[in-house]
């Protein structure tokens, strides 16, 4: 059975902080979970967790876990500008646990939007890198294939210029007359 670790919170108009410390544990080995109704610390044989009073701002949540096994949560209030006076939330459990379950239904939903959000992003960029490429590869193709027209033109130049040497080479044979180049 987890035992609840030492803790200590405090509070101002716009924040809570709350310092869990797991006696013994390394900060590789804590893990810290929250939404915007609830925390929880889990560390080895340790369990923190705590239903809010109120309600904070999960995107501003910020945590930092030092090599003395402490950790310093950070949490922004909803409603800024008041105090809680206590940290837990009171009242009946059943709601308490369907509020708890909401929020951490609602972390899971924005969890997933954001991986799908960065799935598309990825795909819309690798495209551009692709279509990127792919127009380079073109412009270097018209270019090999403009100097492959050219050397053919120039070639059937010469082959035409040669053709005429020789064909004019013939009617003077014919005629008895020496070739002059």
């Amino acid at each position: 059975m987890p035992v609840t670790p030492n803790y200590e919170w405090e509070e101002s108009e716009d924040q809570v902080v709350i310092y869990v410390r797991p006696k013994g544990v390394g900060p590789d080995k804590i893990d810290v979970y929250t939404t915007c109704a609830w925390v929880k610390v889990n560390a080895e044989r340790y369990l923190f967790a705590v239903d809010l009073k109120h309600d904070v701002i999960h995107e501003k949540t910020s945590f930092r876990k030092f090599d003395s096994g402490t950790v310093c949560i950070t949490l922004t209030k909803e409603d800024t500008g008041t105090i809680w006076g206590e940290l837990k939330r009171t009242g009946n459990p059943q709601e308490i646990k369907e509020r708890r379950e909401a929020s951490v239904k609602d972390r899971e939903e924005v969890y997933d939007r954001r991986l799908k959000l960065r799935k598309t992003t990825k795909e819309a960029e690798e495209k551009r890198y692709f279509n990127q490429h792919w127009d380079i590869e073109k412009g270097v193709r018209k270019e090999v294939e403009g100097k492959v027209t050219e050397e053919f033109e120039r070639e059937t130049g010469d082959l035409f210029v040669w053709e005429q040497a020789i064909e004019a080479e013939e009617e003077e044979r014919k005629e008895g007359l020496p070739y002059v180049a």
